[in-house]
């Protein structure tokens, strides 16, 4: 039934079709066509431009005409101005575009006084008296027309062009039959055309077109500014003819176009596409009714099992992963999915009770802050009391360090709250090493303002305290400055006197995690540490970098962005 009415529908839609695409198609062969026509029309006229042009040049160039002046004759220059006569042919020729098929290019005169240019076919001292045998002395002069070559008496296309106001002085332009190449190599299928001057027929591109003497006789003398349009019988076929006047010539170009041919192959190619339309839909839709019913019985199954999953049932299904198609592949992924799942659900599972574990035991442990803050200001206050500055001065500082670290290590504040809280830092440690180091900090006021990650710069001096000066058991110094900026970003430099860092280690320092490894500082964060981290939040155009000399000291260069 389906069927039925799929063909009751396709088959007035093809003739339809048959009969609107080849309306269609006439058109556009028919508007093509033209285009063709009109190209042939203006490449013709271009040649023959170009030609008239080159005989112009050489006919009004004084050098030349000097040559041909009676009076100079028996001039002693003679010889010069030949040459240069000779010169300016050759420059013409070598200039023009259509210069390559130029057979001859010869002035000459009554008095047989002549000079040619090199063209295509050398020059003969017969070639005067050729041109004065040949049919082309007899036809109208300075235009173009189809001859016989002066040489070899093939075909050919020449003009003789009088000097003005110079008796028995004429050009003879001779062009060989290749200037047609462009014009004869036009792919148009549905197009024939030929050059025709006084009812003879020349670049004949198909097939014999001597019916078309009497045929193109019949329609009168030719008006060289116009064209013509029309058709004409020929055993019984009828042909569309146009043609045009091809300028500074006699040539008409004549085409033809045979449409009852282009109906008849155009209506076989559609009907029989039809034809196989048909039957490929016809075939298309029995294969499409079988393989529905596979794809819908593969579908149901995968659904299935997608329904026991979402009902934590993850066990493998095996007919649904059998064969080598797209379905089998969804269902070996399914079951593999469920596996996954499966195994995911055991681990989120421990991963927790590991979690309430670990919480119960931090909570067991903690100490309450307050009261160790309160502990740490009582310190502070009895040392005061006491006058104890030492005292005072570090339970103040271990304080606000412990306050800080309470809130966490990723907020954000600015450079002097890190210097202040750097500060601190270097306050308990100059207590605890008896002043064993000087601290510098040269950082301009105009940086104070840019954002940080706290204690960014704890961890790097609390490396250069343990692992530089301490090593080296003498007074050392730690310098912190601005190196270098640009609009961007900038560099803060922690450098100082101490051991330094072998090269084999300094390879390898940014790259392994030693935090938590043997850690006898404020908190747990290493070098490794603070570079992921400012690589993390701004990218891996910033972080640090490490130049260290063994037994001269260590420098940290932390590029940073300016962010406000």
């Amino acid at each position: 039934m389906a069927l039925a009415c799929i063909l009751a529908v396709e088959i007035p839609l093809s003739l339809f079709y048959v009969n609107n695409i080849t309306n269609i198609e006439k058109n556009q062969i028919k508007n093509t066509d033209t285009i063709y026509i009109n190209f042939i029309q203006e490449n013709l006229k271009d040649i023959f431009l170009e030609a008239k042009q080159l005989a112009l040049y050489c006919s009004s160039d004084y050098r030349i005409i000097n040559y041909f002046k009676k009076e100079n004759l028996l001039d002693e220059h003679r010889k010069l101005e030949a040459f240069t006569a000779y010169e300016m042919l050759r420059r013409f020729l070598s200039s023009s575009k259509i210069g390559s098929y130029v057979n001859k290019l010869i002035v000459f005169n009554e008095d047989n006084h002549s000079i040619q240019a090199d063209a295509r076919i050398s020059g003969s001292i017969m070639d005067v008296y050729n041109i004065k045998k040949s049919p082309i002395w007899n036809m109208e002069k300075k235009v173009f027309h189809f001859s016989k070559d002066i040489t070899f008496n093939n075909d050919c296309v020449a003009m003789l062009l009088p000097f003005d106001n110079m008796e028995d002085t004429y050009l003879y332009i001779e062009l060989s039959m290749d200037v047609f190449n462009k014009t004869q190599n036009i792919n148009a299928p549905t197009l024939n055309f030929s050059l025709l001057e006084n009812n003879n027929i020349y670049l004949d591109k198909i097939f014999d077109y001597s019916f078309l003497e009497k045929q193109f006789t019949s329609m009168g003398k030719v008006n060289y500014f116009d064209s013509k349009v029309g058709k004409f019988n020929y055993n019984g076929i009828e042909y569309d003819y146009n043609y045009y006047p091809v300028v500074n010539t006699n040539f008409i170009l004549l085409s033809t176009i045979n449409y009852e041919s282009l109906d008849e192959s155009s209506q076989k190619a559609i009907y029989t596409t039809i034809l196989v339309s048909l039957t490929a839909i016809i075939i298309a839709i029995l294969l499409v009714f079988g393989l529905s019913s596979l794809i819908t019985k593969r579908a149901y199954l995968i659904i299935n099992h997608i329904n026991k999953i979402k009902r934590k049932d993850f066990s493998v299904n095996e007919e649904i992963a059998k064969g080598n198609d797209e379905f089998s592949q969804i269902g070996q992924t399914l079951n593999e999915m469920g596996l996954e799942i499966e195994e995911l659900l055991e681990q989120t599972k421990k991963h927790y009770e590991k979690e309430k574990k670990q919480e119960i035991a931090i909570l067991q442990k903690q100490i309450n802050p307050h009261f160790l803050y309160n502990t740490l200001e009582s310190i502070y206050w009895m040392s005061k009391i006491q006058k104890v500055p030492g005292i005072s001065k570090m339970t103040r500082s271990l304080s606000d360090l412990l306050k800080n670290l309470a809130k966490g290590t990723d907020e954000k504040i600015t450079l002097e709250q890190e210097l202040n809280l750097l500060n601190s830092y270097i306050q308990i440690q100059k207590i605890r090493y008896v002043e064993m180091f000087d601290y510098i900090c040269d950082i301009p006021k105009e940086f104070m303002s840019y954002k940080i990650m706290k204690f960014t710069l704890q961890p790097l001096i609390e490396n250069s305290i343990y692992h530089g000066i301490e090593p080296k058991g003498e007074y050392g110094t730690i310098k912190v400055y601005i190196d270098k900026q640009d609009n961007i970003s900038y560099e803060i430099v922690i450098e100082d006197d101490g051991v330094g860092i072998t090269t084999e280690k300094l390879n390898t320092l940014l790259a392994i995690d030693e935090s938590d490894h043997n850690h006898k500082g404020l908190n747990s964060i290493g070098l490794k540490n603070v570079n992921d981290r400012i690589k993390l939040y701004y990218g891996n155009e910033f972080g640090l970098k490490i130049e260290s000399k063994v037994n001269i000291g260590t420098k940290i260069f932390i590029k940073l962005p300016k962010e406000i």
